[in-house]
């Protein structure tokens, strides 16, 4: 099986740059992501799982980008036989999703494909497999996120597989940094003990590769989304027989973002550095006033009544810019 996640399908104007004559478009490179993910899983006769965020903006999908993605999944995984087990990404949803106020989703189009199956809010038999694999879309309680898994857990068998759109406990962003998003519902060893029976739990949200636990891994997104993704390695994951996990990065044809000023190179996406700045920083024009960063999370904690954790977070954010 190979998994992936957050792909983050969108015709980006920036870095979609023209050089030499050559135009490196980012929805392309999106599109080519696709066609190397279900090559691998055509090579393999595997099934390709997809842990959410197909497509990036949830408010509008552009004509061309309609057109594109149906095509490309024709070509490459519809005529291919390719099974798709896929759930929805808190992009793939244009409002509010909740288990009882669900929200429309951009992959509910692509069930027009044979191969295509959307498993959000339930489980399904894989081909061949005696083991079943299970939807968790993005919810935005996490509480809901821990009913669902429970009402699964009343019906899967150990060694079954789960997916999910989540931030999970532990997990940093490609930036290095604890979001903590769903610490005050569930910590590690809660996860643990509510995820026990599925051999493996596959999660997209975070674009950043890592293990959260012996069973649970946070994908990381094929193809770099932004410049926060730059220390990052984009990549998939493919699952074999027992506990074997191996992660297969992206090929060093397809681009990724680099720091500094543009080279001869008309295929990666090149970003400035960032300004230095100090933790006092002085307003122009402000008669003098000084701010400082670390006394303004502070104050603005105390006055929103800021969690421990999202002020931390939000601290650590400020001293990386």
């Amino acid at each position: 099986m190979i998994h992936f996640a957050d792909l983050h399908l969108h015709p980006f104007k920036e870095h979609s740059h023209n050089v030499g004559g050559k135009v490196n478009s980012r929805l392309e490179w999106g599109i080519k992501t696709l066609e190397w993910v279900s090559t691998l899983a055509y090579h393999d006769d595997a099934i390709l799982t997809f842990s959410g965020d197909l497509i990036h903006d949830p408010e509008s999908m552009r004509n061309s980008l309609f057109v594109n993605l149906l095509q490309a999944y024709d070509r490459y995984i519809e005529r291919r036989g390719i099974d798709f087990y896929a759930i929805s990404g808190n992009h793939d949803m244009s409002g509010y999703n909740g288990i009882e106020d669900r929200s429309s989703s951009y992959l509910q189009g692509l069930s027009i494909f044979r191969t295509f199956k959307l498993i959000d809010y339930r489980g399904v038999g894989l081909r061949n497999r005696a083991n079943r694999i299970w939807g968790v879309p993005y919810l935005n309680n996490p509480k809901d996120t821990i009913k669902l898994i429970k009402d699964f857990n009343k019906s899967s068998d150990a060694g079954d597989i789960l997916l999910i759109h989540s931030d999970l406990p532990g997990a940093t962003t490609p930036m290095g940094i604890q979001t903590g998003d769903v610490d005050e519902y569930i910590d590690l060893a809660y996860w643990k003990k509510l995820t026990k029976k599925y051999q493996f739990v596959f999660a997209g949200h975070i674009h950043k590769h890592q293990r959260i636990c012996e069973n649970t891994y946070m994908i990381g997104a094929p193809i770099q989304k932004d410049s926060g993704e730059i220390n990052t390695t984009p990549g998939v994951i493919e699952s074999g027989s027992g506990s074997k996990i191996k992660f297969i990065p992206l090929p060093d044809t397809f681009p990724r973002f680099i720091r500094g000023e543009r080279q001869n190179d008309s295929l990666n996406w090149y970003v400035p550095h960032p300004p230095k700045l100090t933790s006092e920083v002085t307003l122009e024009n402000s008669g003098g006033y000084v701010i400082n960063r670390k006394k303004l999370i502070k104050q603005y904690a105390k006055d929103t009544k800021l969690s421990s954790t999202k002020t931390k977070f939000l601290k650590t954010l400020l001293t990386k810019i």
